[in-house]
């Protein structure tokens, strides 16, 4: 059952792909065309999500800023432990965070389309050097944000919790 879905999927994939963009020998038809359908159907996601990693900087870094920039407003205003300008800080690292996957996801999908329509090899390689990278980022901070959440977190919620008594 589940040979049969996976066929049917691969047999999908290899039918999205331009007939312009894939021309092989007989010899690497077979796998070079499912290689080059995932690649076409990764890079179509690639684009995708470097869109939305465009917007989410941009609306971060924007909230980040009216937040760092006019926390002396809303702090007059609210009655919080923590100063507004420290969240619009926090928004704004955050905002930076987001800039190095974006960039790995853009290169990503160029690298992709690269291979697709000129048959490179060398854009292959660059295309899973990017891959690589892109995950070992988000490995990295994933790991840096569990530390943090283990360590840090606890404290500054001690911290803000002491600052209300």
């Amino acid at each position: 059952m589940e040979e049969q879905f996976n066929n049917e999927f691969d047999n999908e994939v290899v039918n999205q792909i331009p007939e312009k963009r894939h021309q092989f020998n007989e010899t690497e038809k077979g796998l070079m065309t499912q290689a080059c359908a995932y690649v076409y159907s990764m890079s179509k996601w690639m684009k995708f999500f470097f869109v939305l990693m465009i917007l989410g900087i941009v609306f971060m870094a924007i909230f980040g800023l009216v937040f760092a920039c006019g926390g002396s407003l809303f702090s007059a205003v609210s009655d919080v432990a923590l100063p507004v300008w420290l969240f619009g800080m926090v928004y704004l690292a955050c905002a930076g965070l987001y800039v190095a996957p974006a960039i790995y996801m853009r290169r990503i999908y160029k690298a992709a389309d690269q291979t697709l329509i000129a048959n490179d090899n060398a854009a292959m390689v660059e295309f899973l050097k990017n891959n690589k990278s892109l995950w070992k980022y988000f490995g990295i901070l994933t790991i840096v944000l569990f530390g943090l959440s283990i360590t840090v977190f606890p404290l500054i919620g001690a911290l803000v919790g002491l600052a209300n008594l």
